[in-house]
């Protein structure tokens, strides 16, 4: 299956087939897929560097792994870009390993040079994760102008609205605020997605800047319980 993925990865074009009108219902097993075929690369590259001293085996592995999180995260889809920044720092881990092995040699550090340069190369535009997440944070306030924001509360944000003693009143509340909230979402994302070409450090400060908004918001009758309980709580994770 890892040489499958291999075989794959060779085709000039990636598409996982994301089909965003699916809304919170899309499928998401690809990137399980991917991260288990990064994974197995990973383990290769350990087999081949520490049992059989094959560092050029080794950077080949971590050049599949670099190539998979490089389709994943092309994705227009915050999950999956999220992945592949975790499959990334496995893939240095590899590399990182090959740089201290002690049959490691200039050769090895043009190479290793050159693959990273051309991840760098081809990294995919911030604002495409969050213009998908924002398609399906629309399709979420269908949801509740329906009455059925419960079809999309995890386990996790039942209990705890349950424990606040909102629950049952929930669909209501949502719907009756639900135009204020997804123009308050709207303006969100385009602050969000408008500051995507800017260093990601140069714009830390506007998580905390929205945060901060919905605080002061917290109490009001038109707080945007959707977009703030929901849709925005680990915008700066």
């Amino acid at each position: 299956r890892r040489l499958a993925i291999r075989d794959a990865l060779g085709r000039p074009r990636c598409d996982f087939g994301v089909r965003h009108r699916d809304g919170f219902a899309l499928d998401r097993r690809m990137i399980d897929v991917a991260r288990i075929g990064a994974r197995l690369e990973a383990f290769h590259a350990a087999r081949r560097l520490f049992s059989q001293g094959d560092l050029d085996g080794a950077v080949e592995s971590a050049r599949f792994q670099l190539r998979l999180a490089e389709c994943l995260g092309a994705e227009k889809l915050l999950d999956a870009r999220l992945e592949a920044a975790a499959m990334r720092a496995e893939a240095l881990a590899v590399i990182q390993a090959v740089a201290d092995h002690p049959q490691f040699t200039p050769a090895h550090v043009e190479t290793l040079r050159a693959l990273i340069a051309d991840q760098l190369s081809r990294w995919p535009p911030d604002a495409d994760a969050w213009i998908g997440d924002r398609a399906l944070g629309l399709i979420a306030y269908e949801y509740v102008r329906d009455g059925g924001i419960a079809v999309l509360l995890t386990p996790d944000e039942i209990e705890r609205f349950a424990a606040e003693g909102i629950l049952v009143d929930l669909p209501q509340a949502t719907q009756r605020t639900v135009d204020q909230d997804t123009l308050f979402y709207m303006e969100t994302m385009r602050k969000l997605i408008g500051r995507c070409g800017e260093p990601y450090h140069a714009r830390a400060d506007l998580a905390e800047a929205i945060h901060s908004e919905l605080e002061l918001r917290r109490n009001s009758p038109d707080y945007p319980i959707v977009a703030g309980r929901l849709l925005l709580v680990n915008l700066g994770d």
